[in-house]
């Protein structure tokens, strides 16, 4: 296949080798040309008109040349109000063609493309000769040639401001402000782009334009609401001036239109903004944990054009935060826990975080205000662990508390006599998601320092069991004697720490106390001390209950027991005095605080009919108490044991049936 042409050659009126006046037979049966880089009105842009203008031939047409013959294709020019079209030098395709061979490229010779113009363009297909006199064709595609620039070079009417002088309260008060453009240049057209500039002089404009904005309507006037922060960069200058150009659709750029001024009378803007002061970024380079438990401070040492009242908006990672009142120098403003996070950064290290601050006048209510520089921060609240939503407060009531196992006792969370002199091991399990070289440090009550520590390796996971090293010297447990200790951990990873909660471990090292054996008051006036159907009198006179109202055991432990402390009896029945086969549904324990100034306790065993009945004939019981100080137990009392007969000699049973 030969590829197509790009000469320039044009022939008038007809296509090369069809004489005038030939008549071509030509049929509807070719797919529409695609212009490269038409735009969806037709217009051509500017950039694409001074080389020949690529146009493809999207699909196959009726009967693809075949083996040996060549087919050509004549593009047809045919500009809008002119009778004639021109025809484009034939455009040989050599060899057999293929539906895969598409899309075909072919070119517009640039010469057609020198003036403006309107265009239906389209093209013809001639088999073996391009002068057959049968053809199929495509239908046109229009397109526009456009090399005109809005105002066809004519110098463009100044802009026009809606006010006579500008002030301070006008821009406070609007959003906008209106610049008017004059909409009576030539050529104006559909999606023209007005590009408008500020300058502080009469002068050729520098940058980029301050305000752009495409143009609908082709007739009347065109506003363009600018922004009052653009009026606000100039407020140190007595006079604003204004230009404009026109840009169209196709690219063509107009002159510079001529200037519009107008006067100022604003409040000069803060200026020279420092760049703001991190003290806990600045102390170390890095803002953790511990930084926001206690305050994230931000400092500005001063400004120009400062007036008391200001407003501070400080940025961070992009957030503007709510506005703080500047009163006075040098000033200073805090970031919260839920700021500093705001932009992910509670579970991961971010590093060149911007933050920045804005200065907007208290009267100025829809400004941005003037931007300071900028400050990269670096930020690592990452922690070893799960996070809790207390954050950041060290303590983290989510982690598992630690479980402490004496030597001997192995019990979880009691120590006692037993385990003297041997090391006590302390377990906790990993939570979140550990990794190597992440830390727990255990701690002690009266220690200063950790008493043990574990150091995460790999393999281990969020769950596992581990154990602290090494074992807690029994040195350090007997330093604090009888007592409930509150032990716990904290984890680091070497950034941040988090506390376990604490765990209480109940340590009684000193041997319990020996009290006397509980006593029977009602058997204190049978010879053989056993309790029967006449229980006597008692120390005061007054006579005793009947077994059957309530059985009576006494504890008068001398001394040892505190007031506040809790007493506990056990009581146990046996078919045989004085302790053999014991009664298990006859066990019972009873519970007493011991009061301000006590010398003894009574307790009361009222259910005859389930502890007392099945004792009554030539049985046993036993009773011994117990004494415990907050939650340790401080002594247990010798048994006490009693016979029970309630049986006359009759064989009749006395009380109850």
């Amino acid at each position: 296949m030969i590829p197509p042409s790009t000469n320039s050659n044009v022939k008038t009126n007809s296509a090369a080798g069809l004489p005038n006046g030939t008549v071509v037979t030509a049929v509807p049966q070719a797919p529409l040309p695609t212009v490269e880089g038409r735009l969806a009105s037709g217009v051509i842009p500017k950039r694409l008109l001074d080389d020949d203008l690529l146009v493809w031939i999207p699909g196959p047409w009726i009967e693809l040349t075949q083996p040996g013959s060549t087919d050509y294709i004549v593009f047809v020019w045919h500009v809008v109000g002119l009778a004639l079209p021109v025809y484009v030098e034939p455009i040989p395709f050599v060899g057999e063609l293929f539906p895969e061979d598409f899309p075909l490229p072919a070119y517009i010779p640039s010469g057609l493309l020198l003036n403006d113009a309107v265009v239906d363009l389209s093209y013809r297909i001639h088999n073996d000769q391009p002068d057959a006199a049968v053809a199929n064709f495509s239908h046109p595609v229009r397109i526009i040639i456009d090399r005109s620039a809005p105002g066809k070079g004519e110098v463009l009417k100044a802009p026009v401001f809606s006010n006579t002088v500008i002030t301070t309260p006008d821009l406070d008060n609007n959003l906008t402000l209106d610049v008017v453009v004059p909409g009576d240049y030539k050529v104006r057209a559909t999606l023209d782009e007005i590009f408008l500039w500020f300058m502080d002089s009469n002068s050729v404009p520098a940058g980029l334009p301050i305000h752009v904005e495409k143009v609908v309507a082709i007739t009347g006037a065109i506003i363009l609401k600018v922004l009052v922060s653009e009026f606000r960069k100039f407020s140190g200058a007595q006079e604003l001036f204004a230009v404009y150009r026109v840009k169209d659709e196709a690219g063509n750029i107009s002159q510079l239109s001529l200037p519009a001024s107008v006067l100022l009378s604003l409040t000069p803007l803060p200026g020279n903004l420092p760049v703001p002061t991190v003290p806990a970024f600045d102390f170390d380079q890095l803002i953790k944990r511990d930084d926001a438990r206690n305050i994230v401070s931000f400092g500005i040492s001063s400004y120009t054009n400062f007036i008391p009242g200001d407003l501070c908006i400080p940025e961070l990672a992009g957030v503007k935060l709510p506005p703080i009142p500047v009163t006075s120098f040098p000033f200073t403003g805090t970031l919260t826990w839920q700021q500093l996070i705001a932009n992910g950064s509670d579970l991961q290290r971010k590093d060149k975080v911007p933050f920045r601050y804005y200065i907007r006048r208290a009267s100025d209510t829809v400004g941005p205000g003037t931007l300071s520089p900028l400050k990269l921060l670096n930020m690592d609240f990452t922690v070893f662990g799960r996070d809790h939503n207390q954050a950041p407060a060290l303590l983290n009531p989510l982690l598992d508390l630690v479980n402490v196992y004496g030597a001997v006792s192995n019990t979880a969370n009691k120590l006692d006599s037993r385990d003297s002199n041997q090391p006590v091991r302390v377990e906790a399990r990993l939570s979140g998601n550990p990794q190597p070289g992440d830390m727990l440090s255990l701690y002690w009550p009266g220690q200063a320092t950790p008493v043990a520590t574990y150091t995460v390796k790999l393999g281990d996971t969020a769950g596992a069991l581990i154990v602290f090293d090494p074992r807690i010297n029994w040195s350090i447990i007997q330093a604090g004697g009888n007592t409930t200790a509150y032990v716990y951990y904290v984890t680091t990873n070497g950034v941040n720490e988090q506390q376990s909660g604490n765990q209480s471990v109940v340590i009684n090292i000193t041997p319990p106390m020996s009290f006397p054996k509980p006593t029977f008051p009602q058997n204190v006036n049978h010879p053989n001390k056993i309790i029967n159907c006449t229980p006597g009198l008692g120390p005061d006179g007054k006579p005793l209950p009947f077994l059957w109202e309530e059985f009576q055991i006494q504890m008068t432990p001398g001394v040892g027991v505190w007031p506040g402390d809790l007493c506990t009896l056990a009581f146990q029945g046996f078919d045989d005095f004085p302790d053999r086969n014991p009664l298990v549904s006859t066990a019972l324990t009873l519970s007493h605080t011991w009061g301000i100034n006590q010398v003894s306790h009574i307790f009361k065993i009222t259910d005859y009919q389930n502890i007392i009945k099945p004792l009554r004939d030539y049985a046993g019981a036993s009773a011994k108490y117990s004494v415990f100080r907050g939650g340790v137990l401080i002594g247990v009392s010798k048994v006490g044991y009693v016979q029970i007969d309630l049986k006359y000699s009759t064989g009749r049973y006395c009380g109850p049936a």
